[in-house]
């Protein structure tokens, strides 16, 4: 009998490492994916107490587990993506999401998720790699009927599969979406111009009141983040995942000093690139310029 116990207990604190260790795993990979886009996702879902709920309640009702919602909102706290406070809210609707779920049934209410879930998460995915085209992606819905066709063109499918439905089919479908050329695909600009301050992205140069200023890799990767994006705050670990190599181990305290380095060289136009004390660097085109002897 004892020893059951002892191996019940092994057993526990075996599960509770594997789930302790695949949180590290889980957010450490977080942080490296995260970009400004997921950033600005997560703060619209948490934006207040209120939305932070309503975004837990939502999650749980389609994962139908409270549990996997609070690994998840644990995961992006320790990855730095959400705050305690937006957490909090997130977990609490993530318990009322288990309520409302149990109170539906209870009504004997029942209702497929499926048919909803998973045509998001193909959505997402083709939306994901077509971030640059927005194209809308393929529905699957158990709805068939001819109206309901015709409904899903409407809404500027490109195409529409339903059930029942073969997964080779499927795959090959999204594939050839995956492959498909835009027919008219944006030009990339080939200059940012601030006033006198002109970053030729083509050529790698910069030039203020038409002289040319030497800068670094680095430092030129900088100036054009935030010229392209100006009024945009960029954290410091937002500027070293889209500026530096990922093979590359630099702390924070690098971006500061790119950044002291970049508005010497910069002069005047120095003054734009501000500092948002606890939030990061915007080129901000509204501070007054100021002009050195």
């Amino acid at each position: 009998m004892t020893q059951d116990y002892v191996m019940t207990g092994f057993q526990l604190l075996g599960a509770l490492a594997l789930l302790i260790y695949g949180m590290r795993m889980m957010s450490e990979a977080l942080q490296k994916m995260a970009g400004p886009q997921l950033r600005h996702i997560l703060a619209k879902m948490t934006t207040n107490r209120l939305t932070g709920m309503l975004t837990g309640t939502l999650v749980t009702c389609a994962v139908q587990s409270s549990s996997a919602t609070t690994v998840m909102t644990v995961s992006f706290v320790s990855a730095g993506l959400l705050t305690l406070s937006q957490a909090i809210s997130v977990i609490i609707g993530a318990n009322i999401g288990t309520t409302l779920t149990a109170w539906i049934m209870s009504l004997g209410y029942n209702v497929n998720l499926t048919n909803v879930v998973y045509p998001s998460f193909l959505l997402g995915i083709i939306l994901i790699y077509k971030k640059r085209h927005r194209y809308v992606g393929d529905f699957l819905l158990a709805k068939d009927s001819e109206e309901d066709v015709l409904r899903g063109f409407g809404l500027g499918a490109d195409d529409y599969v339903s059930k029942p439905f073969s997964l080779r089919e499927v795959l090959a479908r999204v594939k050839a979406v995956l492959n498909r050329k835009p027919s008219s695909a944006p030009a990339p600009k080939a200059e940012l111009q601030f006033e006198g301050l002109v970053v030729n992205v083509i050529n790698k140069t910069i030039c203020i009141d038409g002289q040319p200023v030497t800068v670094t890799r680095t430092e030129f990767e900088l100036l054009k983040l935030l010229l392209e994006y100006r009024g945009q705050v960029f954290s410091r670990q937002q500027l070293l995942d889209s500026v530096w190599p990922q093979d590359v181990i630099v702390t924070e305290r690098t971006v500061d000093v790119n950044i002291a380095r970049l508005r010497k060289k910069l002069g005047r136009y120095g003054a734009c690139l501000v500092s948002r004390t606890g939030f990061g660097y915007v080129f901000d085109v509204s501070k007054p310029l100021t002009l050195f002897s």
